[in-house]
């Protein structure tokens, strides 16, 4: 993390502009995280964090929980207007690789049965979905593959904006990432 932060350049946050960390953009996109990994993305000022299961989404929630929590118990200003920039989640969604030559479905995404469930426990925990990406297999050169992989990401960007619209949440799911 830290030399992908060395070697980029952009705002922190990728939703919140005026956050004061580092001004690197950076999306930490591995699937899979340990705890300790993500409490160090969040303490670097890394927002864009993706997920594809429930237990991503509870780890990013106790990872960032625990900053607040730090923050609280050593500002003395109960005003303090540096608070800290909510994740920046990016669903990582499962689409056909049947053509590429190692496919990844078996491992990564979730499956369009599993966005509103997913959806809906990112509002529950309170945080906000930004974003979708997909992978279509590395070594994929069937176009038809990308087609249906954007029209899935469609179809869930549609969904998280209904449910967070639903739920007061005013941030627009606008990132596509794919891969």
């Amino acid at each position: 993390i830290q030399l992908a932060l060395q070697s980029t350049a952009g705002p922190s946050s990728i939703t919140n502009k005026a956050h004061q960390g580092n001004n690197k953009l950076c999306v930490y996109a591995n699937p899979q995280r340990a705890e300790k990994d993500l409490d160090t993305a969040l303490a670097l000022s890394v927002r864009a964090l993706t997920f594809d299961g429930p237990e991503e989404l509870r780890k990013v929630h106790r990872a960032y929980q625990k900053q607040v929590d730090q923050q609280q118990q050593t500002s003395n200003n109960k005003d303090d207007n540096n608070m800290i920039a909510r994740p920046d989640l990016i669903l990582r969604i499962v689409v056909p690789d049947e053509h590429s030559s190692v496919p990844l479905g078996e491992k990564f995404g979730a499956s369009p049965s599993r966005f509103l469930s997913l959806i809906e426990l990112a509002v529950e925990l309170g945080l906000r979905i930004v974003g979708v990406s997909f992978h279509c297999g590395s070594g994929n050169h069937e176009p038809t593959a990308y087609q249906v992989a954007i029209e899935l990401a469609g179809e869930a960007m549609e969904i998280v904006e209904r449910v967070q619209q639903q739920s007061g949440i005013e941030e627009k799911c606008w990132l596509l990432v794919c891969g």
